[in-house]
């Protein structure tokens, strides 16, 4: 069902039920778009100090995903020269220079709320393993693509993670 944003732009929503349709028109009435609101937030200056919240969990899983967080952390930079050093040329990325610095502020969001211990580990214990092949940087990346509900990632934004995560290892 197409719906029309506040920015005056129109989307394509599959709807499930009625009462989906009447949330997503009252959403729709008073929102931008998906692209609107990723350009509106990659445009927004990043904090240079992120608060970390405490982890829960196991003693033993805490401790791991301490190091874990801390290595996601040191590459946060990484990620973003990357993606901004990265031109896409496939048809499907082009006029989307804003995912850069949306994905980036995606990625602070996840390390300034998520507590959980596990999930940490689940989404980027490639960062710790002895046995990786990739520079931490391509990882993290990894790590986003995988667990993507988490960082709010659509396809589009996948698409790019791929892309950079392959061309930036040439």
């Amino acid at each position: 069902m197409k719906f029309t944003f506040t920015c005056g732009h129109i989307e394509d929503i599959r709807v499930t039920s009625k009462d989906h349709m009447l949330e997503m028109k009252g959403y729709a009435a008073s929102n931008k778009c998906s692209t609107c609101t990723k350009i509106d937030l990659a445009a927004a200056p990043r904090k240079e100090q992120l608060t970390l919240p405490k982890l829960t969990g196991t003693e033993k899983q805490v401790a791991w995903a301490e190091q874990i967080r801390e290595k996601v952390i040191q590459q946060r930079e990484a990620v973003l020269e990357k993606m901004q050093s990265i031109k896409p040329t496939s048809i499907l990325l082009e006029g989307k220079a804003y995912l850069a610095g949306y994905i980036a502020h995606q990625l602070d969001q996840f390390i300034e709320t998520e507590a959980d211990a596990a999930t940490w580990i689940d989404t980027f214990k490639t960062l710790t393993s002895q046995y990786t092949k990739h520079p931490d940087w391509v990882n993290v990346i990894g790590g986003m693509i995988q667990r993507s509900g988490l960082f709010g990632l659509d396809m589009d934004d996948i698409n790019f993670l791929h892309f950079v995560a392959k061309e930036g290892q040439r």
